[in-house]
């Protein structure tokens, strides 16, 4: 699990369109020390106002969430499963990083460099 949400991490970190919730490292007393979070979901929000409806957003690209609604939150919220095989989580990676969601970020680049 530590795995994914790193991966997760690290894709949405670069991202101005998403964010992750904050999670810090937590003592274990089965360890004996402090530990980084690996959660089995993660709540994605999706920053942009236009943006009202994250869950359907990531459906238009072929990622399955559940909304926010349904968890009493707002619907710019979004639930991600990473209790997925890796190849599923591997793809859910690919899709977040993929021109889909960056293609507002290279117009922009493209056109103030």
């Amino acid at each position: 699990m530590r795995e994914r949400w790193s991966k997760l991490i690290s894709i949405v970190s670069t991202s101005n369109r998403f964010s992750l919730q904050k999670l810090s490292p937590q003592f274990s007393s089965y360890f004996k020390k402090s530990r980084e979070p690996s959660p089995a979901y993660a709540w994605l929000k999706c920053k942009r106002e236009e943006e009202k409806d994250c869950s359907a957003l990531l459906n238009g690209a072929g990622i399955i969430s559940r909304s926010g609604t349904i968890f009493e939150a707002d619907s710019r919220y979004t639930r991600l499963s990473l209790i997925k095989t890796r190849d599923d989580i591997d793809l859910l990676v690919e899709a977040l990083g993929s021109s889909y969601f960056w293609c507002d970020f290279l117009k922009h680049w493209v056109y103030f460099s």
